[in-house]
């Protein structure tokens, strides 16, 4: 009985697009890691216009990867993103010290938000229970 009722959860999580799996047989949430990215973004300091164009680039690439091999993945990833950026963009002033850079490809996330989830997400962002 017990293995079916983790077979569910597994599946519930395949479906949502919440999880996927990695080459080792671990599960990533895309939603842990997007919160994970915004938050290390949002605080990153970069010695140089190269080293901040550089992360830019990958993670640029990196989310374009992920849009062509899951569809799901992505809208996951970048709902949870852009959530956390644009509350983020609230409270931020001069103090939290962003580059031009920053805030050229936040542009990207604010843009991308599905007002549709708004609430799903802010939940989330906030207790880290989806729900």
């Amino acid at each position: 009985m017990g293995k079916s009722i983790l077979f569910g959860v597994i599946a519930f999580g395949f479906c949502t697009g919440m999880l996927a799996q990695k080459t080792n047989g671990e599960y990533i949430n895309y939603e842990d890691l997007a919160l994970r990215d915004a938050r290390y973004e949002q605080t990153m300091v970069m010695l140089n216009d190269e080293d901040e164009r550089d992360y830019w680039k990958d993670q640029k690439k990196y989310e374009n990867d992920l849009r062509r091999l899951n569809q799901n993945d992505y809208h996951s990833y970048m709902t949870v993103k852009s959530h956390a950026h644009s509350l983020h963009a609230k409270h931020c002033s001069s103090l939290c010290n962003h580059r031009d850079l920053y805030f050229k490809f936040i542009k990207h996330y604010t843009s991308y938000l599905d007002f549709d989830s708004s609430q799903y997400t802010t939940h989330y962002l906030y207790t880290g229970i989806p729900y």
